[in-house]
């Protein structure tokens, strides 16, 4: 779990944008999601050269939702993000 945005890669095209979009389907457990998704971060109008910079700000793109680090509550279980 981390409370830092991850390093997210893959391979864009060049000419596209793209949106990030980091959920915890989990909320508040794996074994009682009543509550469903989580947004940790969304990040849109990412250059598709800049996508395997992987980094928050080596990336480019715009925060449409700034990246909540992970935080489940107590003895809750594993969380998948």
């Amino acid at each position: 779990q981390s409370q830092d945005p991850p390093r997210v890669s893959f391979a864009g095209d060049a000419d596209a944008l793209y949106t990030l979009v980091l959920t915890d389907p989990d909320v508040p457990s794996r074994r009682n999601p009543i509550k469903r998704e989580f947004v940790h971060w969304v990040r849109c109008n990412i250059p598709g050269g800049e996508v395997e910079r992987g980094g928050e700000e080596e990336m480019g793109g715009e925060d449409v939702y700034q990246y909540v680090g992970a935080g489940p509550p107590p003895n809750t279980g594993l969380h998948r993000y």
